[in-house]
């Protein structure tokens, strides 16, 4: 619509010059006119020329009413172009307004679910430090019956307390397995055969649902660990070492 604005603008102002141009070539050529026919013009020529003064007087008046009527569509259509322009950067900063807004939005609900993964992190916190202080509290009670029933222990018959020794869970003793593989094998095989089935028992060992054990109490006092003959491991260690 601007480009049309601007098109009619420059028509108006070619026409405007076009008419103007006529205008002054009348005028000229009447000017001419009353020079060559002064003095002998008679009264109905001369009456003639001055109607047609007239003429050209009413044609000028109509330049000028038409010169004002384009003034005031120039006028106009620069009040158009104005205005459109002002629609453009209105309708830009809305764009942007809205832009900002879904950005606004989008960083909105971010914080919202860091806030949400904040709470749960502080919940889990305090839910491990709970742990964390009941299993001190229990670690304490434990250490404190240890106390107490090492003090209880009864003392041998010579006036001693039975010595305490530590064993590493899950440690083969090898020389059993070559003992018994030398006893099956002779010893020329029986350190190789005894060789796997360690290593073969040590890797059955880290399985934590291995416990081919039970405990069994004597005269009701002592109570032993025994070992399940019976049990998948015991019987494959069995067929292990005959076969």
């Amino acid at each position: 619509m601007s480009e049309l604005a601007r098109d009619l603008l420059q028509k108006i102002i070619d026409e405007h010059a076009k008419q103007q141009n006529e205008h002054e070539i009348r005028r000229k050529e009447l000017d001419k006119l009353v020079v060559h026919f002064d003095g002998r013009m008679k009264n109905v020529e001369l009456a003639t020329i001055m109607e047609q003064i007239k003429t050209d007087e009413k044609v000028s008046k109509l330049l000028e009413d038409h010169k004002n009527e384009k003034d005031q569509k120039v006028a106009a259509l620069k009040r158009i172009l104005i205005l459109e322009k002002q629609l453009d950067e209105k309708k830009m900063v809305e764009l942007e307004n809205q832009q900002l807004k879904s950005q606004l939005q989008i960083m909105s609900d971010q914080l919202k679910e860091k806030n949400e993964e904040m709470d749960d992190l502080e919940s889990l916190n305090q839910t491990l430090v709970v742990k964390q202080l009941r299993f001190n509290d229990e670690l304490q009670g434990a250490r404190n019956v240890l106390i107490h029933g090492l003090g209880q222990m009864p003392s041998s018959s010579s006036g001693r307390r039975p010595s305490l020794g530590i064993k590493r869970m899950g440690d083969l003793n090898s020389r059993v397995f070559v003992s018994a593989c030398e006893q099956r094998f002779g010893k020329g095989g029986g350190k190789y055969k005894a060789s796997q089935l360690c290593s073969q028992w040590e890797e059955e060992l880290k399985n934590p649902d291995w416990h081919p054990f039970e405990i069994a109490t004597l005269d009701g006092k002592t109570q032993y660990d025994v070992i399940l003959i019976f049990s998948f491991y015991f019987r494959k260690f069995i067929i292990s070492v005959l076969v």
